[in-house]
């Protein structure tokens, strides 16, 4: 979520300013949150395996991941084929605000649709009454949340000096 929101915002900022800073720092978010996706399909259909019995299931909150890691996967296939690094910037944005919408979408899917994932638990939609996890794993929870998000920020940081240091070899 963390990605799609980064990728959004600063893909906004840049056909705002065309400061291609914040194009760099779009480009960057989307990705490590490619990355973050790949992982989050791919363990979540090793877990659902043993407890539901398959690999996969056309979940609505699934099939919003699988189409958000499609929206990201063409963006950044798209900003790596336009030779124009000014017209992928540009044309890149677009995409990435368009795929920007899926991840409400996920959010909501437990609500919106009967779906195999239960309802939401934590968070600001989550029902008072079945809200809340024991805090043994309410602890759990936050802690790998913590570690992941610092994860993902330096990730995100390290790519992009790197994407500062190409723009410099092709400017």
């Amino acid at each position: 979520m963390l990605a799609v929101i980064g990728v959004g915002i600063s893909s906004l900022v840049f056909l705002i300013t065309k400061n291609y800073y914040w194009d760099d720092l779009a480009f960057s978010f989307a990705q490590t949150g490619i990355i973050f996706a790949s992982l989050i399909i791919v363990t979540g259909a090793l877990w659902a395996k043993p407890v539901w019995g398959v690999w996969w299931t056309w979940d609505p909150k699934l099939t919003t991941t699988v189409i958000l890691w499609f929206i990201f996967s063409a963006y950044l296939l798209i900003r790596n084929l336009i030779e124009d690094k000014k017209r992928a910037a540009l044309i890149g944005a677009i995409i990435a605000l368009l795929g920007s919408i899926d991840a409400p979408l996920i959010y909501f899917a437990s609500i919106l649709w009967r779906t195999a994932h239960p309802e939401l638990n934590i968070g600001p939609l989550a029902d008072e009454e079945n809200s809340g996890l024991p805090s043994s794993m309410l602890l759990t929870f936050f802690i790998s949340l913590l570690a992941h998000t610092f994860l993902f920020i330096i990730l995100v940081r390290m790519r992009l000096g790197v994407k500062k240091l190409e723009r410099l070899t092709y400017e």
